[in-house]
């Protein structure tokens, strides 16, 4: 009976700890989709520059910043975009202004995957 309850016990920490979503899961550098049209670039001084897409003759810029398991990027007070911290890549989730995104819901960035 205490083997399993030990068991059961490391089972949870070891479901926590690996479930846990934060912004350390995170590096600076480039998100990519898989397509390569889109990418993500965090710098170390928590700024950003976001092309949505490779044909788009606007590439916001500004801070990024984390809210749980949240990346927000704000180009100011009127436009940011927010992707969820997955496993160490972001996913798009929303963008305000609505319709300035150029990207859609659920799109995955994954880290250090541009290709020559």
């Amino acid at each position: 009976m205490i083997r399993k309850i030990l068991l059961l016990s490391c089972l949870t920490i070891l479901a926590a700890l690996f479930g846990c979503q934060n912004n350390s899961e995170l590096q600076t550098g480039k998100y990519m989709t898989e397509d390569n049209l889109a990418w993500v670039i965090l710098h170390d001084d928590d700024t950003f520059i976001f092309v949505r897409n490779i044909a788009a003759s606007y590439a916001p810029v500004g801070t990024y910043s984390f809210e749980k398991d949240k990346l927000i990027l704000s180009v100011s007070d009127d436009e940011n975009y927010t992707f969820l911290i997955t496993y160490g890549q972001i996913v798009f989730d929303n963008c305000l202004p609505s319709g300035m995104a150029m990207v859609d819901k659920g799109t995955v960035f994954k880290f250090g995957t541009e290709t020559t």
